[in-house]
């Protein structure tokens, strides 16, 4: 893709964007979408063949994004806690961006299998690089040996906090995968 039909695609996917995070997948309009963009409905629908298409496209994006940050923060140095904790406040910038991830699965599979399929990878590939990361702390010895790093992974990209409060959720995770349980304070 030439360099301005990239930036155009771009144009499109940032003013769906805009929509999304002011009204939800559902309240998406193309008419709407290609004004922020300043293009044609048309052109909107020569790189995407339908809103499900755009809505994957832009789930997409986002997803690819978050799983960019995942492998820096994972490739930082520091403890497995820090690293939790920036996962947390990257997977909360996700949402706040886009709350439309639910409805997104819904006109996926009216896209099709293949829009399933693509969603499926990425969030596949955002589960490695997280798994990667226990791993990393198991060989550290943050981590017991006994853990599974998917199964943090997961418990991990499912995890919600309220308030901002990520370092604490990361420190509940790590002190139930910690090579040595906390002593309580007396």
């Amino acid at each position: 893709m030439n360099a301005a039909r990239e930036a155009r695609r771009r144009r499109i996917l940032d003013a769906a964007a805009q929509v999304v995070c002011e009204r939800g997948a559902d309240g998406l309009l193309v008419d709407e979408v290609a004004g922020r963009a300043r293009v044609g409905k048309g052109t909107i629908y020569n790189y995407f063949p339908s809103k499900g298409w755009l809505l994957v496209a832009l789930a997409d994006d986002r997803l690819e994004r978050f799983e960019e940050e995942l492998h820096r923060i994972a490739g930082a140095p520091g403890s497995l806690r820090r690293r939790l904790a920036e996962t947390f406040r990257a997977r909360a910038d996700l949402v706040d961006a886009w709350g439309g991830l639910g409805a997104t699965r819904r006109f996926a599979s009216e896209a099709g299998d293949l829009a399933a399929q693509r969603l499926r990878r990425r969030r596949e590939a955002c589960r490695a690089a997280l798994a990667q990361m226990v791993e990393s702390a198991q060989r550290s010895g943050e981590v017991r040996a006994g853990i599974e790093p998917a199964m943090v992974a997961d418990l991990a990209l499912t995890a919600h906090c309220e308030n901002g409060r990520f370092e604490e959720l990361a420190e509940l995770i790590v002190d139930g995968v910690a090579r040595t349980f906390p002593q309580p304070v007396a």
